[in-house]
């Protein structure tokens, strides 16, 4: 009997501890999510810090954005690049290219070369390798400089063709 009674204590016992073990578990795991669901709100939460670049005018640096006369290309034109030590740009178009019948999103990248002054560069509509292709029906068209000046500052200019 008492073999009998030490037996049942010992099962009640373990039960016991089984079921503890159990409970911590489940409030380990309810904690942790609620822990993540918290730090993945407050990730949700940051706004970027970054910030702006500031603007200038297009007349600050002489800009004017203009096509030749047959249609054919975009000249972006910098007159005025004193203090300026680099400036980038980013065209970007609308038109229908050649082999298609309907308009697509076009754009170029590239420098501008500060040696002259004032710079000019031509920019087709358009593919060029060994021949260039032109693009019809061109809308859209609006250059963004990068203007890094003397002191290190970046400035953006835009400009839209009318």
């Amino acid at each position: 009997m008492n073999k009998l009674l030490k037996n049942r204590k010992v099962v009640i016992a373990s039960g016991i501890v089984l079921l503890l073990v159990i409970l911590g578990i489940i409030v380990f795991a309810v904690f942790t999510r609620s822990a993540n669901q918290s730090q993945n709100q407050q990730q949700a939460n940051v706004q970027p810090t970054e910030a702006p670049v500031p603007t200038l005018p297009p007349d600050a640096i002489g800009l004017s954005l203009t096509e030749d006369a047959a249609g054919q290309n975009a000249i972006i034109e910098v007159d005025k690049t004193q203090g300026i030590t680099a400036i980038s740009f980013e065209l970007n178009y609308t038109g229908k290219p050649s082999s298609g019948t309907q308009a697509v999103a076009r754009g170029a990248v590239g420098d501008l070369d500060l040696t002259k002054s004032p710079e000019i560069k031509k920019i087709p509509f358009g593919t060029c390798s060994d021949v260039c292709h032109y693009d019809s029906d061109i809308s859209g068209v609006k250059v963004i400089l990068k203007v890094t000046k003397a002191d290190g500052k970046i400035y953006q200019v835009t400009k839209s063709l009318e």
